[in-house]
């Protein structure tokens, strides 16, 4: 009986296995006519040929934004120049290397030294100065000795300057190089003196030696005169000639323009008188020096005029106040070949 049960439910499960099978091979219901819908117009319609063309679909070119536009034969214009130009470009000025700050000057650190020798045989003095830096900093470019001096400066490398343009000063400038003037008569370093000096582009006033020729500027004026003997070519209208008494600044003498050599008269060679001219004179011929000059000291004031003895020339009349230094000087002209002597 159990194989039986057995049996039926194989049969069963086979009945039903197969109606599945067959509802899944026929999805298309049949109507009343025996006709499947679902496949009416798969069989009206003829199949596809494989060895026909397939069939082509007309397709409308669409531009891409990106696609390039084809070339046209003319050139589109080219852009119009606008009015507006391009911003000008800054100029940015160029370094310029500026020299250091120059080192400062101290007038402290500097000062004058004057150094004299006196030669009797000619009754002249020789002085030297000089601008020291005690510092050892920048040397002085010079210096002009702006007080009056006692005595004649009868030559010498120191010069005269009525205005020095860097220092504004007047009087006798001097340098390094140029440092020497020879005075008359027996001049030593005594006193004290001013002096203007430029270091660098820096200039000040200093004190410093001074010279004394023994004489007290209480005691009266001093007179100096000289005596030159130039030469000149024969065929010059001052030969033979003298130039007669010329009262001159205290500088170092000049040959005059066209003198070939000159040189100042020997020890004794003239004279001089200072006539008083309201009264006796006061010193009469007094001979020249080895320098060629005769001085005169210690005289008052008054109006008095020069006379040499040997020429017998005279000098204008002129006025003392009673101090000072007043110069005068002669100059006579010779012919080249009697010139003789020595130069100055």
């Amino acid at each position: 009986m159990s194989r039986l049960h057995t049996v039926l439910y194989l049969v069963a499960i086979v009945a039903l296995l197969a109606a599945m099978c067959g509802s899944l091979a026929s999805p298309v219901q049949a109507d009343d006519g025996g006709h499947h819908h679902g496949d009416d117009h798969k069989k009206d319609k003829p199949r596809p040929d494989p060895t026909d063309p397939p069939p082509t679909t007309e397709v409308t070119p669409t531009r891409s934004p990106t696609d390039t536009p084809e070339p046209t034969g003319t050139a589109p214009p080219p852009p119009e120049a606008t009015a507006t130009s391009a911003p000008a470009r800054e100029t940015i000025p160029e370094a310029v290397p500026t020299a250091p700050p120059a080192p400062a000057v101290d007038p402290a650190a500097y000062q004058i030294a004057v150094r004299c020798t006196y030669y009797q045989e000619k009754d002249a003095t020789a002085c030297r100065f000089a601008v020291n830096s005690l510092s050892g900093g920048i040397l002085a470019s010079h210096a002009v000795l702006t007080s009056a001096l006692c005595t004649e400066v009868m030559s010498g490398e120191v010069g005269y300057v009525d205005l020095d343009p860097a220092t504004g000063a007047q009087g006798y400038w001097l340098d390094q190089v140029n440092d020497r003037m020879v005075l008359v008569g027996h001049v030593r370093v005594k006193g004290h003196a001013h002096y203007a000096v430029q270091v660098g582009s820096t200039d000040f006033k200093l004190t410093g030696p001074g010279l004394s020729c023994g004489i007290s500027k209480s005691a009266g004026a001093q007179v100096i005169v000289s005596k030159y003997v130039c030469s000149v070519t024969a065929d010059d209208p001052r030969a033979g000639e003298s130039a007669g008494f010329v009262q001159y600044r205290n500088e170092p003498f000049a040959p005059p323009e066209g003198a070939d050599r000159c040189r100042h008269v020997a020890d004794g060679e003239s004279s001089f008188a200072l006539d008083y001219v309201d009264g006796v004179p006061t010193v009469a011929g007094l001979p020249t020096h080895a320098n060629g000059r005769v001085r005169f000291t210690g005289v008052g004031e008054g109006r008095y005029r020069l006379v040499e003895r040997t020429s017998h020339a005279r000098s204008d009349v002129f006025t003392l106040s009673g101090s000072g230094l007043v110069l005068f000087r002669v100059i006579e002209f010779v012919p080249e070949q009697d010139a003789g002597g020595k130069k100055p």
